[in-house]
């Protein structure tokens, strides 16, 4: 559809739809602008879109309230499991500093007071796997021991 620019009186063209949403009626963004302006808008071009961008990256960033981004990323939120969650062999994983650990892992690297070694194992008593109590784990030194004490295989 072919309309004249309310600004300069040129001619171009626009599709209906455009012009039903109350668009389409300068044939180019300088003439708008220029329009905008006389009308007296004091946020136009560049320093309008600045203004935005500040605005939207400040949103982004929490500053506005930083309490409410704290809020919903864990103790508010509805969906907060304090950072355990279960994997699919039936142990539990926590978050800690947001690294993800076995819970029975770290818990006994707690009890002995230093790091586990890859090689050890940690074995549930009762043989409940989300059980993660101090007294309910025992450190074993590698699979093979595991298996000859705790499985009856000799």
């Amino acid at each position: 559809m072919r309309k004249n620019c309310l600004l300069c009186n040129n001619i171009f063209e626009t599709c209906p739809a455009r012009i039903k949403a109350g668009r389409g009626k300068y044939c180019s963004v300088p003439c708008y602008r220029k329009s905008d302006a006389q009308k007296g808008n004091a946020n136009i071009g560049r320093s309008r879109l600045e203004e935005v961008r500040m605005k939207m990256s400040e949103a982004r960033k929490g500053k506005k309230n930083p309490e409410h981004s704290l809020r919903m990323r864990c103790f508010g939120n509805p969906n907060w499991k304090e950072g355990r969650r279960v994997d699919r062999n039936g142990y539990i994983k926590i978050s800690v500093r947001g690294k993800s650990y076995l819970e029975h892992r770290f818990v006994m690297e707690r009890k002995l007071g230093r790091f586990l070694l890859p090689f050890e194992k940690v074995h549930h008593i009762n043989g409940n796997r989300s059980d993660n109590r101090p007294e309910n784990l025992v450190n074993i030194l590698g699979q093979d021991e595991h298996i000859k004490k705790y499985h009856g295989v000799k």
